[in-house]
């Protein structure tokens, strides 16, 4: 990304809290171009819940039910590529 893109992006997010809104966006567009190597891809519950289209609460639950797997690194909790896309196949409806 060149600097006249990062300065337009940093003026954007200038509002109050919009740090981690800020390190969201980098975040995905870091995972974006990793995309080759998906077995060892790890993405941020909050990541996986914007992808999925759902709640933050909702994955949570969808984790202690068993429904989508996870891998846990310390007290923090991630989910891989190929885990999401499981869980996508598991969950697709027959038309």
């Amino acid at each position: 990304m060149d600097f006249k893109a990062w300065g337009k992006l940093k003026k954007k997010y200038k509002r109050k809290n919009a740090f981690r809104d800020f390190e969201l966006y980098f975040e995905e567009k870091y995972m974006e171009k990793l995309i080759e190597n998906k077995s060892s891809l790890l993405y941020s519950e909050k990541i996986t819940a914007k992808r999925l289209g759902i709640g933050y609460s909702t994955l949570k639950l969808l984790r202690r039910a068993k429904k989508i797997s996870h891998v846990r690194v310390g007290r923090r909790v991630f989910y891989r590529l190929t885990d999401i896309e499981n869980f996508i196949s598991k969950s697709a409806v027959a038309i």
